[in-house]
């Protein structure tokens, strides 16, 4: 404006940079009022529009827009739920890479390899499981880190509706297991992806043929209730109750039938193998988007906390492998997708985040593009 210019005329040449340095120096403090962590951020309000450059997008009531955006690194504050105030977990699981024999080695070589400290550890719990591992617990004791743990609490539902009191005895010993790690919390999953298990009927599947032989999806929500009775009964307090559903869209018809119920499930999980043909955004967004249109009083998706409890690179060429996580960087970074608060990468087998996957050898470029990914803007550190 001229005004303006008419300003900066009249001031000498050799006081000018002081000038501007009292201005800018009293613009940061403005900003410096917005701080909301204990770090070194400054927050504005924000109406609209992509974040990036490690910007993370905040609620608040009193803000015009009803949020406001972060610069920073995030320092979170976390709820009983385990969900943090700024930032996105990275979880992971980490089995059969060569040379690495026990879990606990496996999860450590990981971090090694990507160059940083995950924030949720994935562990599977088999039917003859009573308790935690000793590798659980030593991640459980560990700073900064929570335990993912998927339990198949038996092999058909049924066997796990409160009748079988052999069965009881065994939910009874994992729950105070877990209990005697309290006020440690553990995100627990009940029979990860049963779609895949279904032998049953369902509602509104049509004609869609059953290929496993767990029992219906009344079994498997029998199953879940008598599990979080007999949890709820010992006093266990410390377990954060996760659904862990598939991602394929052929299995939607049993999302529905087979949820546990509001009152029972904490978060909402979902796997997904991103291929070829697949980008972060349709691989993410496909699941992301049913949650958000089929949420309804009776499945109240919208309440509750989101993440992907696996997710691997299944692409056969190398560069699509590359661009998967270069774009998946780019998403967290920019908040893509806001409900999901933690993305857990199965480092195993077709998805080794540094192997190739069809010669099956070691891949330096794979790994540093993970390892970008895993340090980018948007993670918790």
């Amino acid at each position: 404006m001229k005004w303006s210019n008419k300003i900066i005329d009249a001031i000498p040449k050799q006081y000018r940079a002081v000038a501007f340095g009292v201005v800018f120096g009293l613009f940061g403090v403005t900003l410096g009022l917005g701080v909301r962590a204990a770090t070194s951020t400054a927050s504005v309000e924000v109406e609209s529009g992509s974040l990036s450059g490690g910007a993370t997008s905040q609620t608040d009531s009193s803000a015009s827009g009803g949020g406001y955006a972060k610069f920073g690194t995030c320092n979170p504050t976390v709820d009983a739920l385990l969900v943090p105030s700024c930032g996105v977990w990275l979880g992971g699981f980490a089995n059969s890479h060569p040379g690495v024999t026990t879990f606990k080695d496996r999860i450590l070589d990981h971090e090694t390899r990507i160059g940083r400290q995950v924030s949720f550890v994935h562990t599977y719990h088999q039917p003859t499981d009573t308790g935690l591992s000793s590798d659980d617990i030593y991640f459980v004791n560990r700073a900064n880190t929570y335990l993912l743990a998927n339990w198949k609490p038996v092999t058909l539902w049924a066997d796990a509706d409160g009748s079988n009191s052999t069965v009881n005895a065994r939910i009874d010993s994992f729950a105070n297991s877990i209990k005697s790690v309290a006020p440690k919390k553990i995100m627990l999953v009940i029979y990860h992806e049963p779609e895949n298990d279904v032998s049953g009927g369902a509602s509104g599947c049509g004609s869609i043929t059953y290929v496993g032989s767990a029992g219906t999806p009344a079994d498997y929500v029998a199953m879940w209730a008598n599990v979080r009775a007999r949890f709820d009964a010992l006093g266990v307090n410390n377990v954060v109750w996760a659904m862990n559903y598939m991602s394929n869209s052929s299995w939607s018809c049993l999302k529905d039938d087979l949820w546990p119920g509001n009152n029972l499930v904490d978060w909402v999980l979902y796997n997904r193998y991103p291929g070829d043909s697949d980008t972060w955004a349709s691989s993410m967004g496909e699941m992301y988007t049913w949650l958000t249109d089929n949420s309804d009083a009776t499945h109240d998706y919208l309440s509750k906390n989101w993440g992907v409890g696996e997710w691997g690179s299944w692409a056969h060429t190398q560069a699509n492998a590359y661009q998967l996580y270069d774009d998946g960087a780019t998403a967290i970074a920019n908040g893509m997708y806001p409900r999901l608060k933690l993305y857990t990468v199965f480092d195993s087998g077709s998805s080794f985040v540094d192997y190739d996957d069809d010669t099956g050898l070691p891949d330096a470029v794979e790994l540093q593009h993970y390892s970008d990914f895993a340090n980018s803007a948007g993670f918790i550190k």
